[in-house]
Order: structure tokens, then sequence, then C-alpha cells
């Protein structure tokens, strides 16, 4: 099993052929960046010469900048997860709204990415690190005239030490209880997935290493303060017996960016608890157990010596590299710095020699006759002046060729060669050529121009924020506990459970959001939204083409495209619209219109028969009883006639009752 001496020697091997490699091949190119993108002087000027220095390295750079930071950060997302296949939609959602929450919820999101941007078009790489951090404050309290169960309580409190606990004397004789007064030390532990740049000169990796995946050595070389160090738990002995800066870390680069604002570095410092301490944070493979399989691991070294203080395992290094401009089988490529420095040098000697060459037109040299003409009257150049000679022709101009054509050709070439570069070509189209060009032929003109704008943009999408969201999403899964509350909109939250989303789920990661191409994307959306919209007022909205929940996205998708963030507060968020189809679910299928308007007119018809039949039957009933009423009537005028017949003595009356036969 490997000791730590053995760790510490491979790893001081390791630093030593890594700080050799990058000190060496890669410092020099990036204090010569910083020094151009600073206009520095590159060399030494004659006096009274013109020592004006061109800015092409700040100029390109500064002029990539916002196209690139509106790209990543136009909908406010870094990246999206898209699924695969339809069982992970829902996690791809998910995945997306957790990443970006962490990515946002950083100190500085905006600065870390710009920074990761910077970094890389200057010095040829950007580096990121993320990780779960914990970082602990500590706060002083004094309280007076404590019990001793007081005290015992306050000490049952985590993460609260006593400093110092004095016995105060009291009146009382004998006294009831012992009272102290008490300073103790109260630490905040705060976690969280943080995410931070790294500065390119304290990045370390193998020479021969072509990713991040395959390299055998990745370290962040930094220094800590004695506290910092011992607040995290390391023993305080063994940490300020390796205090020092120490010799072999070249600190050219650091000191060229901070030139400007102070005189470097100090080692002075009023307390030891405030002296630096070399540290380096190494991720390399090491077979631990001789098993002759090395494992990746953490190891953190302090002082000169690489003394190795701390060693776990870990499943992946916390860094992500990109390049502006890969180069194949190198973890780092080219800077767009490099490649318009010589354009810087040429563009600063051609404005020297424009320059002279105006100053000399402006005040020419003269040829004199010696003692024939009053020199200080030349030497006080006037307007207005006199200059006594004692006879004509004393005085001669001599001839200043005229250079200022041959001079603006020649930057105006070199501004040529820097676009074709770079691509940061400007559209220059003067009116009449305006007159003559197409809608197409400016459009087109104007995408040339960005495609190196947006090829960067890609290339540092795929190779940093691709890796960036795929190690946020697993340190999420890992160390956030419980459901996130995650805002989706201006005041919306939902609730995440980091644990519910499989890490290794298959999905695509669309990085690079908004594109040099707005104008064409966001009437092709426009297209597409009036022909869902068709659509869904032609064949409803339980239709087998479109639904509801796409076309709302290529609304908000066309809303993002337009730099609207807020989407989600203007129109039902995902959440919303599943609720609505629960609860229209629970209700009873809705009929078709053809058959309801059928079915009403049929009952309309049945009822309108019911009522005339009731109408039929009321009448003959009516009918039925006056008929009886008459033969009532006739019935009873026959009775009457025939009792009248037999008290007259009549004996021929019948029997028979009326209308029986």
């Amino acid at each position: 099993m490997l000791d730590r001496d053995q760790i510490s020697q491979l790893l001081s091997n390791e630093v030593d052929a890594a700080v050799g490699y990058s000190d060496s091949q890669l410092s020099a190119d990036r204090i010569e960046a910083t020094d151009y993108y600073l206009g520095k002087p590159f060399n030494s000027v004659p006096e009274g010469r013109s020592s004006v220095i061109a800015t092409e390295v700040a100029d390109t750079v500064e002029h990539m900048m916002p196209a690139l930071m509106e790209i990543f950060m136009r909908s406010g997302d870094i990246v999206k997860f898209l699924p695969r296949h339809p069982e992970d939609q829902q996690k791809a959602e998910a995945a997306t709204m957790l990443v970006n929450s962490v990515f946002q919820s950083q100190a500085q999101p905006f600065g870390l990415l710009h920074d990761f941007v910077k970094d890389a078009l200057l010095y040829k790489c950007g580096v990121l690190r993320a990780g779960y951090d914990t970082q602990v404050e500590y706060t002083t309290e004094r309280y007076e005239a404590l019990t001793d169960m007081d005290v015992q309580a306050l000490t049952a409190q985590p993460d609260v030490e006593v400093l110092q606990a004095v016995s105060v004397a009291t009146d009382e004789e004998p006294p009831l209880f012992e009272l102290f007064d008490v300073e103790l030390r109260r630490a905040k532990r705060t976690s969280a997935i943080k995410v931070e740049t790294v500065a390119p000169e304290d990045f370390l990796f193998n020479a021969m290493a072509t990713s991040v995946e395959d390299a055998t050595f990745l370290a962040q070389r930094t220094y800590s303060t004695v506290g910092e160090l011992v607040a995290q738990g390391y023993d305080r002995d063994e940490v300020e017996e390796r205090t020092g800066l120490g010799e072999g870390w070249d600190e050219e680069e650091t000191q060229a960016r901070h030139e400007q604002i102070d005189g470097g570095r100090t080692t002075h410092y009023g307390t030891r608890e405030n002296e630096l301490v070399r540290v380096v944070e190494a991720y390399m493979p090491l077979d631990m157990h001789d098993t002759g399989i090395p494992t990746m691991h953490r190891v953190l070294a302090i002082g000169q010596d690489n003394h190795v203080v701390d060693v776990e395992p870990v499943d992946r290094s916390p860094f992500v590299v990109a390049s502006p401009i890969r180069m194949p089988h190198r973890l780092v490529g080219r800077s767009v710095a490099e490649l318009v420095t010589d354009i810087q040098r040429i563009k600063s000697v051609a404005l020297r020699g424009v320059l002279d060459n105006l100053y000399l037109q402006n005040d020419q040299r003269i040829a004199v006759v010696e003692g024939r003409v009053n020199i200080d009257d030349l030497l006080h150049s006037r307007p207005g002046g006199v200059v006594r000679q004692d006879a004509p022709g004393m005085v001669t101009p001599l001839p200043v060729p005229v250079l200022g054509p041959q001079g603006m050709s020649l930057l105006n070439y070199m501004d040529e060669v820097r676009d074709q570069r770079t691509g940061n070509k400007a559209l220059h189209l003067d009116p009449d050529s305006l007159q003559s060009t197409t809608a197409a032929g400016v459009n087109a003109a104007i995408q040339g121009g960005q495609a190196k704008t947006l090829m960067i943009a890609r290339t540092l999408a795929e190779t940093g924020l691709r890796p960036l969201a795929q190690l946020l999403l697993s340190l999420a899964v890992k160390h956030l506990d419980g459901p996130q509350a995650i805002r989706v909109g201006g005041d919306m939250f939902v609730n995440i459970d980091p644990a519910s989303i499989d890490v290794d789920f298959d999905v695509d990661i669309d990085v690079g959001l908004g594109s040099g191409r707005d104008a064409e994307r966001t009437v092709a959306l426009q297209q597409v939204a009036a022909i869902q919209r068709d659509i869904l007022q032609e064949l409803g909205l339980n239709n087998p083409v479109v639904s509801v929940e796409q076309y709302l996205e290529t609304v908000k998708r066309l809303a993002a495209m337009n730099g609207i963030k807020d989407v989600d507060s203007m129109f039902a968020t995902d959440e919303q619209l599943a609720q609505f189809r629960q609860m229209q679910a629970q209700q009873p299928p809705q009929e078709d219109p053809d058959v309801m308007q059928k079915r009403i007119e049929f009952d309309a018809d049945l009822q309108l028969r019911r009522e005339r039949m009731q109408a039929d039957i009321a009448l003959e009933r009516e009918k039925l009883e006056a008929e009886l009423a008459l033969k009532q009537q006739e019935m009873a005028v026959e009775l009457e006639l025939r009792r009248a017949k037999l008290a007259l003595g009549d004996a021929a009356v019948s029997t028979n009752i009326p209308g029986a036969a």
C-alpha cells in the first residue's frame, strides 16, 4: 500500500514536470498576450519619435466578447438537456431546470462565464472547476455570569467551542452557584455546489494530455493562509511548519497581470495566521493497494516539499478546460490573441512611420548656411515668426516624401489580414453599393463575418459547457438532499428531487442556444407557430398532429430568441398544463358538436310530437265527455217523459232503456 511519503514523491515528480512544461512552453505566450492586451511597449523608440501602440489584441478580443456572451446568456439557461427516448422527457426537463438553477445560484454567474471565455480568447484556454464545497464562518460570542449548567448547555450545541471560561466572584456567602464569564467560538457551515474560474497559470497538467478525461495529472497550484487551512481541519503545527512562498513557481504572469495595480505580492504579515502556504490540489490515478489497477484520487499537498495532508478517492476531476481554437491531440489549443499579435506589431510600426512622416511634413527639417542665419529664430518655430538671414537663400527646406497613402494602404491591408484570421470583418457598404446589393447578399456577408465567431462559440460550448453541465448534474445528484425549490419564472417555483434523476440516462445537450442568425430563426419559428395555430383551430385541441404543449413550446422559444427570459410569467408552466390535463381527464368526454346538434334537434322534434299527441288525446277526451253529457241529458228527459205517461195511466209504456238498442 502506498504511504504518504511515496505519494508525495510521485506528486513532486508530476508537479515538477507540469510546472516545467507550463512555465517554459505556455507562460511566455500568456505573458506576451497580457502585455499586448494592455498595450505595453514592445521595443525601444528613439527620443522624439512616435511610440504609439496599436491595440489589435484588445480590440479583437473585446469585439468578440459581446457576441459570445450574448450567445451563451441570451435565454438565461446555459444548457438544455434533450431526451433521446420518450420516457426520459420529464427527467431531461428536471435536469435542465436543476443544472441551470445551480449555475445561476453562483455568486456571479455572468462573471464566471465572462472570465472563462476571456481567458480562452487571451490565454489559449479557459479553466473552470466545480465541486461540492463547505464554507465555515466563525463568530465569537461572550456571555457573563453563566452557571455550570448554562455552560454545558452551550457546549452541547454543534460547532461550538469554548475559548475561555473565567470564574467570577459573587457577594453571596456561601455562593449558591459558581458563575463564569464565557467566551466561545461558533462555526457556521454552509455547503453548496460551487463553480469558480482557475487562472491559467495556476492550472497544471501532464504535457501529453489530450483531454481532461485522459490526463494522468491535473492540479491547481495556489496559496492559502495558515488560518484558511486550519479552518478546513488540517493540523496547525503541520501547516505552520511549511509557510513561505518558496522557489520554483514563476509568478511573472501574476505580476504582469497586476503590475498596473500594485507592486506584486508581499510576504510580510502582522500575524502568523495570515502567512501564506503553497498548496497543490492534484487529481491523479493511484494504485493504493497494489492491485495493478490505478483509480482516480484527490491529493492535497502543502509546502515546498509537497507534504501530503489528504488523500481520498474521487469519481473524476473537477476541472473543465476549453480552447477557442482546438488543436487535435492537445489539451490546450490556440488563442485568438496569438492570431493578431504580429498584426499589432506591424500596425504599431506602420502607425509610427506615418505619424513621424506627418510630423516632419508639419515641421520640416531645414538646411542653413552657418553664420548667415539667426539660429534662435529657427529654433523657436511659431506662426508669424521671423527668421533673420543676411541674404536670400540662406534657409532651404529639406524635402520630405509623403508616405501617408502608402502607410494607410498597409494599415488597411493588415486590417484585412486580421479580419481573415479572426472573422471579425465589419460590413462596409457605401450608399451606392447598398442600392445594388440585395438583402440576401447583405445577410450573407454578415453571416460570413459571424462564421468564425459562431465556430468559437460552438467549440467553447461543446468542450466547456457540455462537460460543465454533466459535472454539475452529477454533483447535484450526489450531494443535494431532498427536493430542491427551483424558480422557473418570476415568482413560480417547482420542487425537483435530484435523487429522481438518473445521472446516466441518455441525453443530448443543446448548448449555445443563441446564434448569429436570429432574424431567420425568428421568422421560421413564427411560421411554425402559425401552422400549429391553424391545425389547432381546424382539428381541435385533441388532434393527433399538434398539442397545446407543443404550440406553447414554440411560443416560448420565440420569446427566448428575442431576449425575453420570464416567459413562464406570461404563459402556463408545464406543471399548470399537467394539472389542467388531469382535471380535463376527470371530466366526462365532450360530445362531437355535429352529433350534439343532431341530438338536440331530435329531442326537440320528439318533444313536439309528444305535445301534439297529448293535445289530440285531450281533444278526444273532451269530445267523449261532451257526448256522454248529451246522452245523460237525453236519458233524463226520456225518463221524465215515461214517468209522465205512467202517471196518466198509459199501460203501453216501454221498459227498454233509451238508446240501448
